[in-house]
């Protein structure tokens, strides 16, 4: 679905559109594309910054003096840095698969082929599950025309509260990730009770919900059926089968192993409860990009794996056995082994925001999470 938020100049269409972003990452749905931000000085609007809603970073897309090299438009010079950075920001959508996408905002530069029109042309039903458009009140008709979008919900801020939309969003996700051919098992790796709690930590709330809920969410939303790995009896009432480790004691690797040892389906997510800021797009990259692969991870490099969020395909259960034949239960001893790929995240790349692998190991870690400054957990980071 198409939304097109729409307003005077200074009405609070990016206000707007921030708050719903808020909104929708704190129910974990995850959001990409870019935002205007812009900044007064003596009473008039002086320059704006464009800033890539997956890791807070920006640069500065226009002002009103001119370096050289800028575009010039209206009462602004645009930036070329700023420019290729923002349709950097919208062109990796193709690899993190967000849910909602944002484009913040679309206006006369574009309509003169310049800003986001290029990204504009790729727009489709199977870009993101809703798209988000900010365009000014005086140039709606034009865009819905140009860039055939007249089936597009016209927003107005004073008029639709964010909350409003978030039911709709909600469904839409739903109904999107259904387009899927792959029939997939999700598997949740819940483990038992945590010393450093005192309580097992699929139980421990974050943001209102328990880990375990946040997973499962998740996973109800891209698979077409759930497992949790637990030797615990603390999730045995939820409705979802809960598989106890074959060999007791073994690591996560046995969690897998024994719930691969269930599943009915060829593909098989998987993700620690204790990492509750893994955005779905993550996964549906890992299964995009599987090929052949029996094992597909996240790595940063430097065979630094995210071993516990991952594709696993059952096909690694032989292997596995003959590596708990000799008493190895490491799964970076198995990938070196099997048909392996990795996803590589991090610094410019796509998934480049840190928050989204942090674990929530001891209290600390959660107080943290639970404090940080504003829904997208990262760092903001200005680009020179």
């Amino acid at each position: 679905m198409i939304y097109v938020v729409t307003g005077t100049a200074g009405s609070g269409k990016t206000t707007w559109v921030m708050n719903l972003v808020r909104l929708l990452a704190s129910e974990f749905i995850q959001v990409g594309g870019v935002y205007a931000a812009g900044s007064w000085k003596n009473g008039v609007r002086d320059h704006f910054r464009v800033n890539d809603l997956e890791n807070g970073q920006y640069r500065l897309l226009c002002n009103r003096r001119n370096s050289g090299d800028d575009i010039p438009f209206g009462h602004f010079f645009f930036k070329r840095k700023g420019l290729r950075f923002g349709l950097a920001a919208l062109d990796k959508i193709h690899y993190t698969h967000p849910d909602v996408l944002v484009i913040d905002e679309v206006g006369g530069l574009e309509l003169h082929n310049g800003g986001w029109s290029r990204f504009l042309e790729t727009i489709s039903s199977e870009t993101a599950a809703t798209i988000l458009l900010v365009v000014r009140e005086s140039l709606v008709d034009q865009v819905l025309t140009r860039w055939n979008l007249e089936g597009g919900q016209i927003i107005r801020p004073g008029e639709v509260p964010p909350e409003d939309l978030l039911s709709a969003i909600r469904q839409e996700r739903t109904m999107f990730a259904r387009k899927r051919v792959t029939p997939i098992t999700g598997i949740i790796l819940a483990g038992g009770k945590s010393s450093r709690f005192g309580t097992d930590k699929g139980t421990i709330r974050f943001r209102g919900k328990s880990l375990l809920e946040i997973a499962i969410e998740r996973f109800n939303v891209l698979c077409d059926n759930v497992l949790i790995s637990s030797n615990s009896d603390a999730y045995n009432d939820l409705g979802y089968p809960v598989i106890r480790d074959v060999m007791n004691d073994c690591g996560p690797m046995m969690g897998i192993y024994s719930c691969l040892r269930k599943s009915t389906n060829l593909v098989n997510l998987v993700v620690s409860v204790d990492t509750p800021l893994v955005p779905a797009g993550l996964y549906r990259e890992l299964i995009r990009v599987r090929e052949d692969a029996q094992v597909v991870v996240p790595s940063s490099g430097k065979g630094i794996f995210e071993s516990l969020i991952g594709m696993y395909e059952r096909t690694v259960i032989e292997p596995m056995e003959e590596f708990f034949a000799m008493n190895d239960y490491t799964l970076p001893h198995l990938f070196r082994k099997i048909h392996f790929k990795q996803l590589a995240v991090g610094r410019n790349k796509p998934f480049s925001n840190p928050a989204i692998f942090t674990n929530i190991n001891t209290p600390d870690n959660l107080t943290q999470l639970e404090s940080s400054d504003d829904s997208r957990l990262y760092r903001t980071e200005m680009l020179l």
